[in-house]
């Protein structure tokens, strides 16, 4: 049962967030989509284009949503996202908010492109999420990312550096960046004793953290408020988006 939606508040001022949710948060290790969590999702991003927010979701989990890996990632990647949005899109239409796909590459990255996500998403008056991918079945060298993990987190940071948003999330399955069992709060100066947290863990772990570290700093340089959000907590999109203290991990506009 969905829960009955609560406006967030937000002081009135109207916001312009972008949200990145990998591949390990949508779907689990057998290739089966995390319906809780897409529904949180929907939830939460619902409150904030009813409250007049616009919104963007850069979403990966392609791939992992067609386990057969007897198929090429070319095809798994077109099977996989037809079954990803198809559990998003009947969850925004309880919300009366229309889902929008974007498949893009980095030469797509035009004025067109800006001016056709800027009109989509006018918060209470269009009422439209645009998801956006990595155009994957046509774009090997996405395919080559994910190999290192770095999925769909080089073309966030290009689309939220281009549509100047005022808040960038990244969705991460930990409570925040880690240093041993505690969590670094707040990033800030050197960037580089941050990137050195992240060496030692597995493959996947060290080269998607360290994408994530440098990609939220970049945004801070060009004055977006940026979060590492942890997906496991309980209004994670909202609790950043209010910019919570304690929660998560920030890297403040520098």
């Amino acid at each position: 049962m969905l829960i009955k939606q609560k406006h967030i508040d937000t002081e009135e001022i109207t916001m312009f967030v972008g949200i990145k949710i990998g591949s390990s948060s949508l779907v689990n290790s057998k290739g089966e989509i995390r319906k809780k969590i897409i529904l949180t999702l929907c939830e939460q991003i619902a409150d904030l284009i009813n409250d007049g927010h616009r919104v963007f979701l850069v979403c990966s989990g392609a791939v992992a949503s067609d386990p057969n890996k007897k198929r090429s990632k070319q095809l798994r990647a077109a099977i996989g996202q037809i079954r990803l949005m198809a559990k998003f899109s009947p969850l925004l239409e309880i919300f009366n908010i229309d889902l929008a796909l974007i498949l893009l590459t980095d030469n797509d990255l035009t004025a067109d492109f800006k001016k056709t996500v800027l009109e989509s998403i006018s918060g209470k008056k269009q009422k439209v999420l645009v998801v956006l991918n990595a155009n994957d079945p046509v774009d090997s060298a996405e395919l080559k990312a994910l190999e290192i993990c770095a999925d769909n987190d080089h073309l966030f940071s290009l689309v939220a550096k281009m549509l100047k948003i005022d808040i960038a999330i990244i969705g991460i399955d930990k409570p925040g960046l880690l240093d041993k069992n505690k969590v670094v709060r707040v990033v800030e100066g050197d960037i580089q004793k941050f990137i050195n947290l992240t060496k030692g863990r597995n493959k996947c772990g060290t080269g998607g953290m360290k994408s994530k570290i440098c990609i939220l700093n970049d945004l801070s340089k060009n004055k977006i408020y940026s979060v590492m959000a942890p997906v496991k907590e309980k209004n994670f999109i909202i609790r950043a988006v209010k910019k919570e203290k304690n929660f998560g991990t920030i890297f403040p506009p520098i």
